[in-house]
């Protein structure tokens, strides 16, 4: 494999399908992408379009006998697919940690949130139960929650989301991480908090020097946010951009669809549009693209023939026969 030493994780072709009762189904097809170190790469798209199931994939997360996943996921260098479960073990949670969704969900209610970051931290390094407190007490006072120290023995039905959440990005940091997945962070959180968590990663990321993978459906948060975005429909990329650019000039019809989406402050009695249709089944097979039957501004040849991911432009990538660059 050759090594691009920019670079500190690059997917190359990742496809993952699923046995189920109905056969197979793919969930991701043929997906590319690299992120640079201290990078911020936002992955968004509809629920459903296989978001997290990429993202799942980078650390294996998937039960291996009822998925097959195919491609290339090159860690500084190493195919993390062609580790196994022991080796990636070692690397989940250590080299690359991950952010659920929902903190309630992930974190074990009956034990102390400040033990579970303990349990983290002394599962990948060989320091005693009193440093494992000492260093995780450290880092509840570093993700922004004051009386760290009384904190610690809580549980987590003491805690307000937001809290909760802080505790899950003080367990993904504890082992001091070079690359963190977060999978809708902010998804079950108000907007003021929403916005703490997004200044807390920012902050964190500088003190840490850490490459972000931020799964989301808000192009408020990946504006806000992000160095670059993938936009994701039906498990293929169909665009990726620098963040300004894609915000001023979308190519694809279906970023373009996101963007006409959102409520602009200020213009209340503007319609807002919404994208035609619903995506593809999972099972559905389609000849041409896979946004064709959505699309208004489709052709004959979106019918017929899959458009691949090419460059367009500087840094800019398009899945789409006919890229709206006249908008």
């Amino acid at each position: 494999m050759n090594v691009n030493h920019d670079e500190l994780i690059r997917v190359k072709g990742l496809s993952v399908k699923f046995k189920t009762d109905r056969g197979e189904a793919y969930a991701v097809r043929n997906v590319n992408f690299a992120i640079k170190p201290n990078e911020t790469l936002g992955l968004v798209g509809e629920s459903g379009s296989g978001k997290s199931v990429t993202a799942q994939s980078i650390l294996k997360l998937h039960p291996s006998d009822r998925t097959k996943i195919a491609g290339e996921i090159s860690y500084k260098g190493q195919n993390l697919l062609d580790k196994n479960e022991k080796e990636m073990q070692k690397i989940r949670g250590n080299q690359i940690s991950m952010i659920f969704q929902d903190p309630m969900i992930s974190l074990n209610p009956v034990i102390r949130v400040g033990e579970q970051i303990s349990e983290t931290i002394r599962y990948h390094k060989k320091i005693s139960r009193k440093e494992a407190m000492e260093q995780s007490i450290r880092l509840i006072n570093q993700v922004g929650i004051p009386f760290a120290e009384e904190r610690y023995y809580q549980y987590p039905h003491e805690f307000s989301g937001g809290m909760l959440q802080r505790f899950m990005i003080a367990i993904a940091l504890s082992c001091n991480p070079n690359f963190l997945i977060a999978d809708e962070p902010t998804t079950a959180l108000d907007v003021t908090v929403q916005a703490q968590i997004l200044r807390l990663m920012k902050k964190l990321q500088k003190d840490f020097g850490m490459s972000i993978l931020i799964i989301t459906h808000n192009l408020g948060i990946v504006s806000e946010i992000c160095d670059h975005v993938a936009v994701m429909y039906a498990g293929e990329l169909v665009e990726i951009s620098d963040v300004i650019p894609i915000f001023s000039n979308p190519l694809h019809p279906y970023t373009y669809g996101l963007l006409e989406a959102i409520p602009v402050l200020g213009q209340k009695h503007k319609k807002l549009k919404n994208i035609e249709g619903h995506p593809p089944n999972i099972f559905d097979h389609i000849q041409g693209c896979n946004f064709s039957p959505r699309c208004p501004f489709k052709t004959d040849i979106c019918l017929t023939e899959k458009p691949i991911l090419r460059q367009v432009g500087n840094l800019r990538y398009v899945a789409c026969h006919n890229p709206l660059n006249h908008i």
